[in-house]
Formats: C-alpha cells, structure tokens, sequence
C-alpha cells in the first residue's frame, strides 16, 4: 500500500529511537547523535542516518541550529509536534 504523496510514516525501529535519543538529550550535535544511535544498535550507515534526521526536519519533528562560534556542526531538539507524538 502506498502513502499519500507528502505524509510520513514514522519508523518504530529507526524514526522513533532517534526522536527519544533526541528528546531525552534536549540538545544534542548531530556527531553525538549519531554515536549514541551507533552503539545502541539502531543505526550503521551514516547516510542513512544523514537522511533519515534530513526528512524529520523537513516534516518539522526536529528542529536543526547551528551555533555562532562553535564547531558548526548542527544541533537538534525536538520539536514540539514531536515531543506531543513521544
């Protein structure tokens, strides 16, 4: 069965440990989330996981910031559609 064109269906076994991960760091750098997501098992393909965060930003489950002054690197919270869904 297909999906209207626009929705999202989240993944018990991908989406939603790294929304959790992310809702329970409330901040986190997109390096650590990765690490966590790593060695917890949920996650082995960098790019998968490099999509995977790219597509809940764009629904707006997560929000991404970069930090003036830091290393540049993307941080994530969850957004509060997200936080409602958990």
């Amino acid at each position: 069965m297909r999906y209207p064109k626009g929705s999202l269906q989240l993944s018990e076994s991908r989406d939603l440990p790294v929304l959790r991960e992310i809702l329970h760091s409330e901040f986190v750098t997109h390096s650590q989330l990765f690490d966590f997501m790593r060695l917890n098992h949920y996650e082995h393909s960098r790019k998968s996981f490099d999509w995977r965060l790219q597509r809940l930003a764009e629904c707006e489950l997560v929000r991404r910031r970069t930090i003036p002054g830091c290393t540049g690197e993307l941080v994530y919270s969850v957004a509060n559609t997200a936080a409602v869904l958990l």
